[in-house]
């Protein structure tokens, strides 16, 4: 089974890069978050996984160096797959769909970025035709990402450090000790270097880098390396942004973006 990553531009691009788009909460990139996933696949179906990338993403995958990618086929048919790392493979495959490719060697399948089928070397590459019964796949940008975080955030393990004066409800992750006098619905995630008084953090919430939330309430919402106070913020994406005394809903902030006194809902 070969997996090819192709580069796909996207506006998410501008709020996580370090260098490679990340997932804050998983502390991984979204390339190797893909990658795991896929070697799981190979794991369930018994297959060999080779990645094959731009070598510019690391060493561990053999490099991308030519756009005709039927040289990296073999003779006999085999499980090809191309996507990019914004195409989140969440869940494998089951038998049915790998047969069901099987049964149509050189003919491609499209969903939600990417693209499979069962190639050789021999085959000719063609337009390939959308199925929408492959729902494995989410291509997520900056308007879906808060959908993508509330699915895997429910994946995390809970952790709860020694914090006083705040209700713990759920199983959220919480590794910062900087919380106090709020509280804290699970599933959600609150990093290291956060800290949160007087605050309501709904399910679904990701707080990371060095966050600071105060007299707040954060619902389903992603904040990295912000300041939010005296604000109620939903389903919003931010990095590095200053929210004060705002109500705020399915938004997207401008990196280190200062804004005070808005309402949008």
């Amino acid at each position: 089974m070969k997996i090819f990553y192709f580069s796909e531009e996207n506006s998410l691009e501008q709020l996580f890069m370090k260098p490679q788009p990340e997932i804050p909460f998983l502390n991984s990139t979204l390339f190797e978050f893909s990658k795991n996933a896929f070697t799981r696949l190979g794991e369930q179906i018994e297959e060999d996984v080779q990645i094959i990338a731009d070598p510019a993403w690391g060493s561990n995958h053999e490099p991308l160096t030519t756009p005709n990618i039927l040289e990296y086929l073999s003779e006999e048919p085999e499980l090809v797959f191309f996507t990019n790392v914004f195409s989140i493979f969440f869940a494998g495959l089951d038998k049915e769909y790998i047969q069901h490719l099987k049964q149509n060697p050189g003919k491609l399948f499209m969903a939600e970025g990417t693209v499979c089928g069962y190639l050789s070397k021999d085959h000719t590459l063609s337009e390939p035709e959308v199925d929408k019964t492959l729902q494995s796949f989410f291509f997520v940008n900056e308007t879906n990402f808060i959908r993508v975080v509330n699915k895997l955030v429910g994946q995390l393990q809970p952790s709860l450090p020694k914090i006083k004066s705040t209700d713990i409800y759920g199983f959220p992750t919480v590794l910062s000790e900087n919380v106090k006098n709020s509280t804290i619905c699970g599933p959600c995630f609150i990093g290291p270097d956060v800290v949160v008084s007087d605050s309501y953090i709904a399910p679904g919430s990701v707080i990371t880098g060095e966050s600071v939330i105060t007299n707040s309430s954060v619902f389903s919402s992603v904040l990295s390396d912000s300041r939010l106070e005296a604000s109620t913020i939903t389903s919003t994406l931010t990095s590095g942004s200053t929210l004060i005394s705002v109500k705020l809903k399915e938004s997207v902030l401008p990196n280190g973006g200062i804004i005070q006194d808005e309402r949008s809902f």
